[in-house]
């Protein structure tokens, strides 16, 4: 949820820092585009089958990607949008009013998603102006929040789309000596929450592997504001789960705080109340949120505490067993019933879960050394925003693709749509091969298991290589039919 503060997946988390919520670039994308029942009804790709729900994307529908946008229906219009902080804003108008023309719309406010930075720093806000049923509102988002329009639209009308949020009023579930444990983690890039514990026999910070992300640095701190320092030599990534431990620079020798269950399905069961502590909405406090287990599996544990940006990596704590069941890792979204009818879009609704990682199952820790990751993480947000730029130049969408160097010296060649045949052929015949220039950049096998592995399409290195190689399809299939492709423009 963008996220440690994701997703990101473009995500996201990213990469949209802190909480990843799996929302794809492939679905936002097409999202714009596309009707919404192309989306195989998957606003949100459900835990262990994410892929599976936006892969079946055809090579026709990316097609449709690269013509003229659908017919707008009637719902909600951007007036103005802007984005930034102070007196440095840059106008995203055309970027939210793209990501909002369906309703199942939504997008991550991010520099990458918004295509703009007007100043560094990650706090940030979104402003966006805009109408809806006849109404006219404005709505404010902080940097690394999800907007939907189903959020936008529920705003204007007043209609509310969740119910009162029952766990606020609940007294703190966790002892003194219990809080103690609880650590709130700040990076240069975002925030998000850990907890101090023992795991094979090494006192440390647990917390997820998303939240390293993009960060070089970070800090962290207890809740009485004493700093903790981890040694950048002790740090070990789950095989097959979002979960870090960060080692103590200093062990304390003392026996954790938090009690860790040794088997999820001994110390809880369905239905057991918990509770979910950490830096919710990055507000620098440490926040609760109780509810339910909801489910269990093999690596995975659901819950309805409804925790947000800022808690990844928090303990959910078992209110019977009074231990540590599971680390919080993302959300997830996916629409309740049809999402249009034949003649009328109609606004989906949403159902939201929320899901954690087992550590009584991790069965394997692959040691980390932290400037590998960065170089990992790097290569793979530089392939990701190249496919993106790749997708907006091929949409004729020249300002969308302007930060990439190479496509801007392209699209400086090919200002404005082609109008003739051979200039077409020719400008997607340079992308192409940019596109498959560089198209096995993620295929080495050195990367971490998170790389290869990790549900979020963001930074998921084969589904990146995936969907370079639709885009490669796609552009070919452009130019095979080069009529239909000038007529879309």
């Amino acid at each position: 949820m963008p996220r440690f503060i994701r997703r990101p997946p473009l995500a996201s988390l990213d990469t949209s820092q802190g909480f990843p919520e799996r929302v794809e670039a492939q679905e936002l994308f097409v999202a714009q585009t596309c009707a919404p029942h192309t989306l195989s009804n998957a606003v949100m790709t459900p835990s262990a089958s994410i892929f599976r729900r936006w892969l079946p994307i055809t090579f026709a529908a990316l097609l449709v990607m690269l013509g003229a946008a659908a017919p707008e229906p009637p719902g909600i219009k951007v007036i103005s949008a802007t984005f930034g902080s102070g007196g440095k804003q840059a106008d995203v108008t055309a970027a939210v009013d793209g990501y909002l023309k369906t309703p199942t719309g939504s997008f991550w406010v991010n520099p990458s998603m918004l295509r703009a930075d007007p100043c560094s720093g990650w706090k940030k806000q979104l402003v966006i102006e805009y109408s809806f049923g006849g109404v006219t509102k404005k709505f404010t988002s902080n940097e690394d929040q999800k907007v939907t329009y189903q959020q936008l639209s529920t705003f204007a009308t007043g209609t509310p789309d969740a119910p009162k949020d029952k766990s606020d009023p609940a007294p703190q579930a966790l002892t003194e000596d219990e809080m103690s444990g609880i650590v709130l983690i700040e990076g240069d890039e975002g925030v998000a929450t850990g907890f101090i514990s023992n795991v094979n026999n090494m006192e440390c910070v647990v917390t997820n592997l998303h939240v390293l992300g993009n960060n070089q640095k970070f800090t962290i701190k207890t809740l009485d504001g004493k700093p903790v320092t981890v040694t950048s030599q002790g740090i070990s990534g789950a095989v097959g789960a979002d979960i870090a431990l960060l080692r103590l620079a200093t062990p304390t020798g003392k026996a954790p705080s938090l009690a860790l269950a040794e088997s999820v399905l001994k110390s809880a069961k369905i239905g057991d109340n918990v509770a979910v502590v950490g830096n919710r909405l990055g507000g620098g406090v440490a926040t609760q949120k109780v509810g339910k287990i909801l489910g269990v599996g093999p690596a995975r544990i659901e819950v309805d505490a409804t925790f947000e940006s800022g808690n990844s990596g928090s303990p959910i704590y078992d209110l019977i067993s009074k231990q540590v069941v599971g680390v919080a890792a993302y959300t997830e979204a996916v629409p309740v019933g049809d999402a249009s009818t034949a003649t009328t879009p109609v606004m989906p609704k949403l159902e939201t879960r929320w899901f954690g990682y087992r550590l009584d199952t991790v069965e394997k820790w692959e040691p980390i050394e932290w400037s590998k990751w960065r170089a990992q993480i790097q290569r793979v947000n530089t392939y990701r925003e190249s496919s993106l730029a790749i997708l907006a130049m091929a949409r004729g969408d020249f300002a969308g693709a302007k930060g990439n160097p190479k496509l801007r010296q392209i699209s400086e060649r090919y200002q404005g749509t082609p109008k003739k045949a051979a200039d077409a052929r020719s400008m997607l015949a340079e992308v192409r091969a940019y596109a498959e220039a560089g198209k096995s950049d993620l295929t080495r096998p050195d990367f971490y298991d998170y790389f290869r592995t990790c549900p979020y399409w963001s930074t998921n290195a084969p589904e990146q290589t995936k969907f370079r190689e639709m885009l490669i399809k796609a552009l070919k299939d452009a130019d095979a039919d080069i009529t239909s492709y000038l007529k879309r423009r």
